[in-house]
């Protein structure tokens, strides 16, 4: 029987092939992950003598309760010592020793043959002393790529940090450690990348007499770095500042190095602080809700611009500037008590240079302001640099955050993230364990991608209403006049329903207040929610995405009636056509005594106003859409007005 068979060279040739592909496959394996690593983990351990008191925070708030909910200790350094001292411990927190440039080749979105250069310590301190210390430093590698405008080649900030304790054990007396800028004058100066920063040896930060916390607080030693972009960057983290600018060669996006103080830790939960609390002269809880904020990172452009005087006379109408002095103006005339961000307050695409850099323009003014605030997303918002998993951690961080996780969140649309409630009481007494009212929260996704619906907007999925029948099964008895409502991003089906679907009204129109100059862009499905929040007792739901909407609706299609709101789009980068509208921001105020929800809205082009004041909620009268008396503020009765 004749067999065919390759030639012996040939044979050979092929096994050479397979084995070289193998060497080239497991080298490029190696490349990635050398690639992605972006942490040295500690290769040594000091045995470290000081113990750390894990309640210290909640213990500190409960001895000061009148400090506000996210104080970060600013100011109380004295506390911080003497807690430290009459325990006999050394404040815990890194220290930075180095900061630096790693340059990278970019081979298909790979980071590859990376090279350290520009290092601070190696200008500050000898061989020997970076030796002594090598073995006991972490280096974390900032991923924000500061050369924006290159496509070939990536350039990163990386610091190497060392926990304060165990740096005090070892013997490096004349290792120098970099201070900031504002550090006192008798402190070395060195110029680093255009960036001035002051330094002083261990051994002098040891000789003082002040405690060593208070010491290194002002002295200014450096516990964290970090990178933002754009000639508005704004850092409001607690002991953070923008340091200066390191040349990236880009004009527009220009990235700043801000760098933290070394301070106490951060508190890591709202749940730590007080918890959210009428107004005790008045038993009200005012909320104003930002939605659609739409910032970018740099300046952003204006789209749909209105009115035509925002146009700069060069042609350019710089977006979030504007956005920012408008939401800045309404916090300052309202004094609310709570900030809800209800979606969409990044524009993910114009975000892809760093995604937290917008976020902290969007809760500067609240943060600023010392004003407790609750964040949703929308489907712009993980559209950046960060997914939703990171973004939620990130904004969940920052002071005054009441972002909350669920031991059920997910990166896909199944459950989401960010889906929590929050209590009010009318007393700060704690033992009072009855909330005035309860606010839910819920993650309404972006796009569908379940079969014929997949072309629209996702819903909010079983799993999420049942979460929230859970929690809302633990809540104590609650007061007649308890009122809760509920705030997404994406509308539910039923904000179509301008026309009553009882059969004895059937055909009329429902009590409706506002504007409605575009198509509700609702989920095609409906999954049950508003009938679900119906039966947890939700009164108002309040909703963004639809930016040229504003209007309350209240829909008759559920058990008992439910006000169906917009918050109005206030950012100048989200689209605002349908025949011009300006930029607005809904305001929520709710009486605890009376059992009572008013609701009006402020434009940029007319502050002193409240546009359609209107009575939501009205547990004594139950006479919703009543307009009382407003002897604080002129009215505009008329939905015409808004026109």
């Amino acid at each position: 029987m004749f067999r065919f068979r390759l030639p012996y060279q040939v044979l050979v040739s092929k096994r050479y092939l397979r084995t070289l592909l193998n060497i080239l496959l497991i080298v490029l394996g190696v490349l990635v992950v050398y690639a992605t690593h972006q942490k040295i983990i500690f290769r040594h351990e000091l045995p470290i003598e000081f113990t750390f008191d894990e309640n210290y925070f909640r213990h500190y708030y409960e001895s000061f309760p009148e400090q506000k909910q996210f104080d970060y200790f600013a100011g109380d350094n004295d506390y911080y010592d003497n807690y430290y001292k009459l325990n006999n411990m050394v404040p815990p927190g890194n220290v930075i020793l180095n900061i630096g440039i790693q340059d990278c080749t970019n081979v298909f979105n790979l980071n590859m043959f990376c090279t350290n250069k520009d290092s601070l310590a190696s200008i500050l301190s000898s061989e020997d002393s970076l030796n002594t210390v090598a073995n006991y430093t972490a280096r974390t590698v900032l991923r924000p790529d500061i050369s924006v405008d290159s496509r070939y080649f990536s350039r990163y900030v990386y610091f190497d940090s060392i926990p304060l304790e165990t740096l005090l054990q070892l013997e490096v007396p004349e290792l120098q450690i970099p201070l900031l800028q504002n550090a006192p004058d008798e402190s070395s100066t060195i110029n680093w990348l255009g960036i001035i920063f002051r330094h002083t040896t261990l051994q002098s930060l040891l000789s003082s007499d002040q405690p060593l916390a208070t010491h290194a607080y002002q002295h200014g030693l450096i516990s964290n770095a970090d990178v933002l972009f754009g000639h508005d960057a704004v850092e409001p983290r607690p002991n953070y500042a923008l340091q200066g600018v390191i040349a990236n060669g880009s004009d527009s996006l220009p990235a700043w190095l801000s760098l933290q103080i070394f301070s106490p830790p951060q508190r890591l939960s709202h749940q730590d602080g007080p918890r959210l609390t009428t107004d005790p002269a008045n038993h009200k809880f005012k909320i104003v809700q930002l939605a659609d904020l739409h910032l970018s990172t740099g300046y952003g452009v204006c789209r749909d611009p209105f009115p035509a005087n925002l146009i700069a006379d060069d042609g350019s109408c710089h977006a979030d500037p504007l956005t920012l002095q408008f939401v800045s103006q309404v916090l300052d005339e309202e004094q609310p008590q709570l900030v809800v961000f209800s979606g969409d307050q990044i524009m993910g695409d114009r975000c892809k240079a760093d995604s937290k850099t917008a976020l902290l323009k969007a809760v500067a003014p609240v943060i600023q302001r010392g004003i407790p605030w609750a964040m949703i997303w929308g489907n712009h918002d993980d559209e950046g640099s960060m997914d939703r998993i990171e973004i939620s951690e990130f904004a969940a961080a920052l002071p005054g955050s009441q972002f909350q996780f669920t031991p059920f969140d997910t990166s896909d649309n199944t459950f989401g993230v960010g889906n929590y409630l929050l209590n009010v009481y009318d007393t700060q007494d704690v033992t009072q364990v009855t909330p005035a009212f309860t606010l839910y929260f819920l993650d309404s996704h972006k796009y569908a991608t379940t079969g014929r619906f997949s072309a629209g907007y996702d819903w909010v999925k079983p799993k999420q209403l049942h979460y929230f029948q859970y929690q809302h099964d633990q809540l104590p008895p609650t007061e007649p006049q308890h009122i809760s409502m509920a705030f997404l991003h994406i509308p539910v089906p039923e904000y179509r329903n301008l026309q009553s679907n009882r059969p004895e009204t059937r055909g009329e129109l429902n009590p409706f207040v506002g504007n409605h100059k575009e198509p509700v862009t609702a989920p095609a499905r409906d999954s049950g929610t508003l009938s679900m929040l119906q039966q947890l007792g939700i009164s108002v739901v309040s909703c963004g995405h639809d930016h040229c909407n504003d209007y309350c609706l209240e829909d008759d299609s559920t058990g008992s009636d439910v006000w169906l709101c917009y918050g109005g789009a206030a950012g100048e980068g989200g689209y605002s056509g349908y025949g011009g509208t300006e930029r607005r921001i809904r305001i929520y105020e709710l009486d605890a005594k009376a059992g009572r929800v008013v609701t009006w809205k402020r434009r940029r082009g007319s502050m002193n106003e409240a546009r359609d004041y209107q009575v939501l909620v009205d547990r004594e009268t139950e006479s919703d859409l009543h307009v009382p008396e407003v002897p604080d503020f002129p009215r505009a009765p008329q939905a015409s007005d808004m026109q």
